[in-house]
């Protein structure tokens, strides 16, 4: 029993986590230590205009959310805040894998904003504009 003991804390030990192992990562796993190729990446958008209404945010024909909107916030630093005052401002951050994306904003107003970015292996930061 103490070998078999032995034997199972051994494989145990001995097996490596799997996981995101890129700290630039959103999903990133501090204790894995081999890549799954699970790594997602933030995409994150933003306004500085007032706007009335919803500000719906689609990527690859997919509802990904609103924008929240708040007073005296920044522009995003993919994940990191800085508080500069800057006024209003909205933004979501979404979680995607590397590549290109199709991106579609739709306002409530009518108002609609297309076009294709590609997210690198961090962040990529999205104005949208009038």
């Amino acid at each position: 029993i103490v070998i078999l003991s032995i034997a199972i804390l051994f494989t145990y030990a001995c097996s490596k986590q799997e996981g995101c192992i890129d700290p630039n990562a959103a999903n990133y796993i501090y204790e894995a230590k081999k890549n799954d190729g699970s790594c997602l990446y933030d995409l994150s958008f933003w306004m500085n205009t007032v706007i009335h209404g919803s500000v719906n945010i689609m990527v690859d024909q997919a509802y990904r959310g609103t924008l929240n909107c708040a007073w005296n916030s920044s522009h995003p630093t993919c994940g990191v805040d800085t508080l500069i005052n800057t006024g209003y401002q909205c933004v979501l951050n979404v979680a995607m894998v590397p590549g290109n994306h199709f991106v579609r904003v739709e306002a409530e107003d009518g108002t609609v904003w297309e076009n294709t970015y590609l997210l690198k292996e961090n962040c990529l930061s999205i104005l949208i504009t009038d």
